[in-house]
């Protein structure tokens, strides 16, 4: 089935307007952000470099204050989406509902990435009306494999499913446009469970179930074997066929079957059209540097100044100009977020010859 989400390359096309102005050189308030309002989590996946970063069982969130005015900060400065999706677990911030109906009320698209198993009954109905999208991170399909995958008690695999049911139910019974999706992490050892979560989704009714790769850090903490994917494509060529007009199966092809080289030698996406926020209220051009030269690369804090005054900071200017000296290819991340963007990006920097001859 195709992807009418556009899950993988990008949504630059829509937004050519900022394009032309970075081409032209113009300072650029970036589309989005990636970000995360708590440090810790409550469980220890497999395929999560945060657990490698000694996050989990931490329980660090960013207070309601600051979060709240960053919300309205982010809509007003021009930022137009907002996905919450780690590194920690965002529904560790006993502040996370309010956060959402505020950016929502300031005109924020929001997104929300969670384990799932966290959400209290009697805060769903507000969250789906705040967001345009939930996805709950689910690798397993039972509960012997969700607690060998994702590192937790088999009882909680009963209640993620129980709360998708209830997301579901209440998106079709109080008609909430809200998109409900799973996502799967895949690693080649345990590929087979695509199909078995494939068919489950299909049964609770959600959206869609994505299949992704598992990312690498720079220095390969995870040990990800790339080349082993392509033993495990079968499988996820049958698990597309389970897919239908009302529930899509979105394969991420592009990174799966993508080796790890770049085609592109400058990331200009970080900062200019990107941007993230650590768990602790420190923004970043890159989620790599939440851990990895941080004090090189954090342009400030939130909980220290407004989300404003480091947008248009010196020090914001200072670090985009650090991304630029970059090795892209020994100093990044594998397959990461702003991969199809560089190379958009990239193309467009170094034009080919004869371009009137469309």
């Amino acid at each position: 089935m195709s992807d009418k989400y556009m899950m993988s390359g990008h949504k630059l096309y829509w937004h050519l307007d900022k394009v032309l102005g970075w081409l032209n050189g113009e300072k650029q308030v970036p589309l989005h952000m990636d970000i995360g309002i708590a440090k810790g989590c409550d469980i220890s996946c497999v395929y999560c470099y945060g657990v490698t970063q000694g996050r989990a069982g931490k329980n660090i969130y960013i207070p309601k204050e600051p979060l709240v005015n960053f919300m309205k900060d982010a809509a007003e400065v021009g930022i137009k989406s907002i996905a919450i999706t780690g590194e920690g677990e965002p529904t560790l911030n006993p502040h996370l509902t309010e956060a959402l109906i505020i950016g929502k009320r300031a005109g924020l698209d929001i997104g929300l990435a969670t384990w799932g198993g966290n959400i209290k009954e009697n805060e769903l109905e507000e969250i789906a009306s705040s967001l345009t999208w939930v996805r709950f991170n689910i690798s397993a399909a039972d509960s012997v494999s969700y607690k060998r995958i994702h590192r937790t008690a088999e009882e909680n695999f009963d209640r993620v499913i129980g709360n998708i049911r209830k997301m579901v139910n209440i998106k079709h019974a109080k008609n909430k446009n809200i998109t409900i999706g799973l996502q799967m992490v895949t690693m080649p050892h345990y590929a087979n469970e695509a199909l078995k979560l494939a068919q489950l989704g299909k049964e609770l009714g959600v959206d869609y179930l994505e299949i992704k790769h598992c990312s690498d850090t720079h220095d390969g903490k995870l040990n990800v074997q790339f080349d082993e994917y392509d033993k495990v494509l079968d499988i996820l060529k049958k698990t597309e066929e389970i897919g239908d007009d009302e529930y899509s199966i979105i394969v991420k092809w592009d990174k799966i079957v993508k080796k790890k080289e770049k085609r592109y030698n400058i990331c200009h996406c970080a900062g200019n059209f990107m941007l993230r926020m650590s768990g602790n209220g420190i923004v970043y051009p890159c989620a790599q540097f939440y851990d990895w030269r941080s004090e090189e690369f954090a342009i400030g804090n939130i909980m220290e100044r407004s989300f404003k005054d480091i947008i248009y900071s010196k020090r914001y200017t200072e670090v985009l100009e650090r991304i630029l000296n970059l090795d892209v290819h020994k100093e990044c991340y594998s397959g990461c977020k702003e991969d199809a963007i560089n190379e958009f990006l990239w193309m467009l920097k170094h034009p080919p010859e004869h371009i009137n001859f469309i």
